[in-house]
């Protein structure tokens, strides 16, 4: 087992042991794609007209983290069944902790996430985040065998306008926050992808409704990364970014388009891990670009 397996919510180490069951609670987290995720609130929050000075955005960061750490070890509650198949070396599974234990850390994290994010906020980003975790386990439950992996692309897309909401509540419904809704669900399509370009090709595994050929899954991945480049051109005109943000958004399109070879046939789990890492820091280079960029502009 290595860090990165902990970090990412792969694996965490079975005997039972105070310290083990610790990185186990941490295992479910997901820490590495929590840390990825806070780029994209900050981002959003900044558009918003949130400034470096506030002295909530660290509050902000912090509630943010529970929020998508809560709905991650929930998926894991829900998918431990499943995981002792896929993963299971993951906490659950294996033993390290037990359902009710993870069900009862998962909803502490959420419930003081979300109190946070009322209080300190504005109980209408506290709502938005709440739909997240709630629509996020109906559709781990009971939609994604059902409809396809892909379902979920909207439901994490609603993170941007949560954070967008919390300092803009005014302009929730203006089109800005729903420009980042569009990229960050377009992303997630590629992402998931990748994600599932990890295993062996599984027709019975759908994308929505239905499961394209290999080729035609690095069709849709390449016109996702295509799609992402528009829309973030669209916000550098809206938003009135400095030129460096153009940079930056070229460079890892570029990027991307060039890890779609790894998703061609033969697949196997390296390859489809070094799609996946390569899409999900797309992610991160971009918020944080976007970020520094429109604060120093």
């Amino acid at each position: 087992m290595q860090l990165a397996d902990v970090l990412f919510g792969y694996a965490a180490p079975r005997q039972p042991s105070l310290k083990n069951r610790i990185v186990g609670l941490i295992t479910l987290q997901r820490v590495a794609v929590v840390i990825m995720g806070l780029p994209l609130a900050l981002g959003a929050a900044v558009l918003a007209g949130v400034r470096s000075d506030d002295h909530r955005l660290g509050i902000g960061l912090f509630s943010m983290w529970l929020i998508v750490a809560s709905m991650h070890t929930l998926h894991d509650v829900i998918d431990s069944e499943r995981d002792k198949q896929k993963y299971p070396s993951r906490p659950i599974p294996s033993g390290l902790i037990s359902k009710p234990e993870a069900t009862l850390y998962g909803v502490l994290m959420a419930s003081t996430g979300l109190l946070t994010a009322g209080f300190v906020f504005n109980w209408l980003c506290a709502a938005i985040a709440l739909a997240v975790i709630v629509l996020g386990c109906i559709n781990t439950a009971y939609i994604r065998e059902k409809i396809g992996y892909l379902n979920v692309a909207w439901i994490a897309a609603l993170t941007p306008v949560g954070a967008w909401t919390a300092i803009s509540p005014q302009t929730t419904w203006t089109l800005m926050p729903w420009l980042l809704f569009g990229f960050v669900a377009t992303h997630q399509v590629a992402m998931m992808i990748a994600d599932n370009a990890e295993e062996a090709y599984d027709p019975t595994v759908k994308a929505f409704l239905i499961r394209p050929r290999p080729h035609g899954e690095v069709i849709l991945f390449i016109t996702a990364v295509i799609t992402m480049l528009l829309l973030g051109m669209v916000i550098f005109f809206l938003a009135e970014l400095h030129l460096a943000y153009v940079v930056a958004l070229s460079a890892i399109t570029v990027w991307a388009l060039n890890s779609a070879k790894y998703l061609t046939e033969p697949r196997s789990l390296e390859k489809g891990k070094k799609a996946f890492m390569i899409i999900a820091n797309y992610s991160t280079i971009y918020w944080a670009s976007l970020a520094i960029v429109a604060w120093i502009h």
